[in-house]
């Protein structure tokens, strides 16, 4: 079995995800597989260490990337820039906090799902998006915030949608990507999704081997 969703260029082509037939194990497996594979691809014989404790690594990583205003200087009702807006939830997340993070947050969620795009500005209201959407940055810092969130809170919504920018993301050549994310925040991005997975196989009963 193929784990087809990142088999090619997710900007050229967004998948709706809709309707995805059951896999099983088998499908587990070859989603493992072809990350592995792929992150391989992107690394070019880079080493990346360990990373260690995820959630430790997921939150020096945000702060790494964290500028610009802070996030209450944002509102839905004006017309919003995106990576400003990312940098500044990288910041709230950083410092562990969800809850302020969490009505933006599930508004670019939202914005993502409904075209796979991230666009480079909003326009009042929060749903048109305006200008380009193929900066690889934008899918990087935002497959940042949802890993983090996810280690942080548990909700499976985060990690659906990481799933998604992490399939996009690897989908593209490395040439592409390396600008906007170095190997090893790629590399601790598809190890935060893996651990994730894994536990979410364990809690649920399944075996089956994504490392």
């Amino acid at each position: 079995m193929n784990y087809p969703y990142a088999a090619e260029n997710r900007l050229d082509a967004p998948h709706a995800y809709m309707y995805a037939p059951y896999g099983g194990q088998d499908f587990l497996a070859a989603y493992g597989a072809d990350r592995r594979v792929r992150l391989a691809q992107h690394l070019q014989g880079a080493s990346c260490p360990p990373q260690g404790d995820l959630k430790a690594a997921l939150s020096a990583a945000a702060r790494a990337l964290a500028s610009g205003p802070a996030l209450g200087g944002f509102s839905p009702a004006d017309g919003v820039t995106l990576q400003p807006l990312l940098a500044a939830l990288l910041g709230v997340l950083a410092d562990g906090d969800v809850a302020a993070a969490r009505p933006w947050l599930n508004r670019v969620v939202q914005r993502f799902e409904v075209s796979k795009k991230l666009y480079a500005a909003y326009a009042p209201g929060f749903r048109k998006g305006e200008g380009e959407a193929r900066d690889p940055a934008r899918y990087v810092e935002l497959a940042l915030c949802l890993a983090l969130a996810h280690a942080l809170t548990g909700h499976l919504q985060y990690l659906s949608t990481q799933l998604k920018l992490v399939d996009l993301l690897l989908s593209l050549d490395a040439g592409t990507l390396r600008p906007a994310c170095p190997p090893e925040r790629l590399a601790l991005l598809v190890e935060a999704e893996l651990a994730a997975v894994r536990m979410l196989a364990l809690a649920e009963g399944v075996t089956v081997d994504v490392a």
